[in-house]
């Protein structure tokens, strides 16, 4: 079934501008295209066929993907036999043919085989491209058979398509445009927006429009609107929106957008002043720093870039901010930037004298918070190099999102207790010191399930929550390695008693003590009548 589906005219559908990768999963195993998802069922024999698609149709009502269900058929079936005998068959024979083992008629035969291997698998995908043409396509609880919409599998799965996708992606038409790879870059370097693609002016996006003798990016376009939406929910909800998470969600269900058009609408809200971009532990907020044209210019710098939306500080927002503020530190301020901005100010200060130590301990001790620290000590030095609007804008706009990762670095700082590093480093001993000892010593020791969860327990961030897991995971290994050399040290003990009692009572060691007994003291008493 996968190389029905590997066929040009299966891999993708065009819409709207919009090449979409059809991503066909095969026993439920989606491949890595990404797309539109195809999952592709089979019932055990057409009898079957009706309640493979009740199955489906229940599905499709939860879950945002198109389901195509076709019956198994017994010519399918022998097909199939067939060749998992052809297969065994041929694996066998060409085995003994790596080997020299082969003789000239089997090797023969074997090509005969593998013929005849290749002509059943062509009859099999045409007893497959038959039954799904059977078969019944299924969307939201709604059915359509494959034969009322075509006669070929790519005929019928387009007229499914155009169907689905408008219900599938309802925002694509916001950006269902051809980009290019470089627009996102022209438009940070441009000096003006005269030479922009038509596909986003007027007529197309209207992500910039003419006003008077100039072109200006246009903030109310729906493409601007549906991602300055997104940044503001994900900021709002506490989270720090990256390229990454954009790209997932704009190119996926509901949306359905092409990633070099995602950032082109971003480099347009850049350059208006409408979002500000985060990289490298530095803040951007003017476009024609070059420095931050990475962020939008290059794939791998955009995902891990850190995008929030930013306006003039009205007094809404400085009341937002004081608010942000003592939510964060428990102070009160008044409502003046320039007050709210000192008071971050030393507040960033202080933090960074608390979390640089933290980070010193934790390297020290290889611990796995390391990067949520150091990433946290980052947040703090940006906001320490911004300007007075800019650290204000901030805390309007991100005050939850810092308070959260302020709270989770202060749970980190206070778990690492003297008490809870010495059971880590317990732990790391035992993985390192004990349990190398342990295979040693006793192979049949039956732990290594637990050696593998307790490196993961001290590999993951939540460690310091789970310290009673890794505490009973490495007693338990230190138990069993007490228990092993116990039990080696009493049969050692056990072994050289019974040598000795064999020794002790061996008549010849009876015999020669007494010999010796008799001969010492003859010997000392000529000794002694020798001298003068």
């Amino acid at each position: 079934m996968e190389r029905v589906f590997d066929e040009p005219a299966l891999k993708t559908y065009r819409y709207e501008n919009r090449n979409f990768p059809i991503n066909a999963t095969i026993r439920g195993a989606p491949n890595a295209r990404g797309g539109i998802v195809v999952d592709v069922r089979s019932a055990d024999a057409p009898d079957r066929l009706a309640e493979g698609v009740q199955k489906a149709r229940e599905d499709s009502r939860k879950e945002k993907r198109a389901y195509w269900v076709f019956p198994l058929t017994a010519d399918i079936d022998s097909l199939v036999a067939e060749l998992v005998r052809s297969n065994e068959m041929i694996r066998e024979y060409e085995n003994l043919r790596a080997q020299n083992k082969i003789t000239a008629d089997e090797s023969n035969s074997l090509d005969e085989e593998k013929r005849a291997n290749g002509d059943a698998e062509t009859r099999l995908r045409g007893k497959l491209v038959q039954a799904l043409t059977t078969g019944q396509l299924l969307f939201s609880g709604v059915a359509k058979d494959g034969s009322a919409l075509g006669s070929t599998v790519p005929e019928i799965l387009k007229k499914f398509l155009d169907g689905v996708v408008p219900d599938l992606y309802p925002n694509l038409s916001h950006a269902a445009v051809s980009p290019g790879t470089n627009d996102a870059e022209n438009i940070l370097k441009a000096a003006n927006l005269d030479a922009v693609p038509a596909v986003y002016g007027e007529n197309g996006l209207k992500l910039f429009l003419r006003s008077g003798a100039d072109v200006t990016f246009n903030a109310l376009a729906a493409s601007a609107v549906d991602v300055l939406k997104y940044l503001k929910d994900r900021v709002d909800y506490g989270e720090k929106p990256n390229g990454a998470m954009l790209d997932e969600h704009f190119s996926g269900p509901g949306f359905g957008w092409e990633t070099d058009v995602l950032r082109v609408v971003l480099a347009g809200l850049f350059r208006a002043g409408q979002v500000r971009i985060t990289t490298g532990g530095r803040t951007h907020e003017d476009y024609t720093v070059q420095q931050s044209w990475p962020a939008l210019t290059k794939i791998g710098d955009f995902k891990r870039a850190a995008f929030a939306p930013q306006a003039p500080i009205e007094v809404e927002a400085l009341v937002k901010a004081r608010r942000a503020y003592s939510d964060l530190t428990g102070k009160d301020g008044d409502v003046d930037q320039q007050k709210i901005s000192r008071a971050l100010g030393d507040f960033v200060l202080e933090e960074l004298g608390d979390v640089r130590p933290l980070i010193a301990k934790a390297s020290a001790r290889d611990l796995p918070v390391v990067e949520m620290l150091e990433d946290y000590e980052q947040e703090l030095t940006a906001i320490e190099r911004e300007d007075v609007q800019k650290r204000v804008a901030r805390l309007a706009q991100e005050g939850a999102a810092l308070k959260k990762r302020r709270d989770e670095v202060g749970r980190i700082g206070v778990a690492m207790s003297p008490e809870n590093l010495e059971r880590i480093f317990a732990a790391q001993a035992v993985l390192t010191n004990v349990w190398p000892v342990m295979q040693r010593v006793d192979a049949s020791a039956n732990l290594d399930s637990t050696v593998s969860e307790l490196r993961d327990l001290l590999a993951e961030p939540e460690v310091f929550s789970k310290m009673h897991e890794v505490k009973v995971k490495s007693d338990a290994i230190h138990r069993a390695f007490a228990s092993s050399f116990e039990a080696a040290h009493s049969k050692r003990n056990e072994a050289n008693n019974y040598a000795l009692d064999r020794v002790r009572g061996d008549e010849r060691l009876q015999s020669a003590t007494q010999a010796a007994v008799r001969v010492v003291p003859r010997s000392n008493s000529s000794s002694l009548t020798s001298r003068p």
